[in-house]
């Protein structure tokens, strides 16, 4: 049996599982410029060198090439996200034509978050285009929602809160286009095959960026 610590994998967590998995072979990506009793490191048997420059995904690959499977790295990686016709069924009306674009203003941390008067002014841009937007996220960043409203009181369907992962998805399949902080549903974005706009404050889109050729990403280190 093979352990395998996918990238990020430099928790104490990881450190847990590959030790009880009793695998013959466990493997991670390492962090540079550690000692290497850090992170517990001393449990695997194969440290694959970090690239800060390279994307997690790749990484990952690097650690199936290093045990000696073979990866077919010509073409770009094809992101899905499999929903049952049950569930399918059962997800909210999505039904606002071809004309609308996501938001999502959300975020974890707040080095990650785009100014919420700059979303505004992109709610009154597409306003003005006669595009519908819709904003979505978690229910704890309603907040978030009521701040874009306040400032110009402009059109938008809130969706904050009112959705499960597999609603977002087919959303996003519908959607010309989203724009959204570094955020898991930046990522859901590819999978769904949306045109994104990735916003990214003091995180390296290199490595946690989109993974898609399709993608425009702006970043700025002090994000306010």
């Amino acid at each position: 049996m093979i352990f395998i610590g996918c990238q990020p994998s430099n928790t104490v967590a990881h450190s847990v599982f590959a030790f009880s998995s009793f695998s013959k072979i466990k493997a991670k990506i390492n962090k540079k410029n550690t000692l290497p009793y850090a992170d517990y490191d001393f449990i695997f048997d194969m440290l694959i060198p970090n690239d800060l420059y390279r994307h997690r995904v790749d990484l990952n690959f690097d650690i199936i090439q290093a045990l000696g499977l073979k990866i077919d790295r010509g073409t770009e990686l094809k992101c899905k996200m499999y929903i049952p016709e049950s569930m399918r069924l059962q997800c909210c009306p999505l039904n606002f034509g071809i004309d609308y674009v996501v938001i999502h203003p959300g975020g974890g941390g707040k080095q990650k978050l785009w100014p919420i008067i700059n979303f505004s002014k992109i709610v009154n841009h597409f306003n003005g285009l006669n595009k519908i937007v819709v904003i979505v996220g978690g229910i704890e960043e309603w907040g978030l929602f009521l701040e874009i409203e306040a400032v110009q009181h402009q059109k938008m369907i809130n969706l904050i809160g009112k959705l499960n992962l597999s609603d977002v998805f087919q959303l996003l399949q519908q959607s010309q286009l989203i724009i959204a902080n570094d955020t898991g549903i930046m990522h859901l974005s590819v999978a769904a095959k949306t045109q994104i706009i990735a916003l990214f404050g003091h995180t390296n889109p290199h490595h946690i960026g989109p993974y898609t050729h399709g993608a425009t990403v702006m970043k700025k280190d002090n994000i306010h």
